[in-house]
């Protein structure tokens, strides 16, 4: 089974890349643009700088996230 790669999975979980900017804006306090999420998925890897501020995020707004998904991603589908 393939893997999706982790920013594709962090949109996937969220519902999208304006959510998963809210989310970590609400986290951190600091705006977060929607197109930022977007480049990540479009470049298919996530900042070092951002790893831990999403799963905060994640557990702020229910979402089911682990850093290991973070680094290596998730199954398909």
């Amino acid at each position: 089974m393939a893997n999706v790669s982790p920013p594709k999975l962090v949109v996937e979980r969220f519902g999208g890349p304006q959510a998963v900017a809210t989310a970590l804006a609400a986290v951190t306090g600091r705006p977060v643009n929607r197109s930022t999420v977007a480049t990540w998925v479009s470049r298919g890897r996530l900042p070092g700088h951002v790893l831990s501020d999403l799963v905060r995020a994640a557990e702020h707004a229910g979402v089911a996230l682990t850093h290991q998904e973070l680094i290596e991603g998730g199954p398909d589908g």
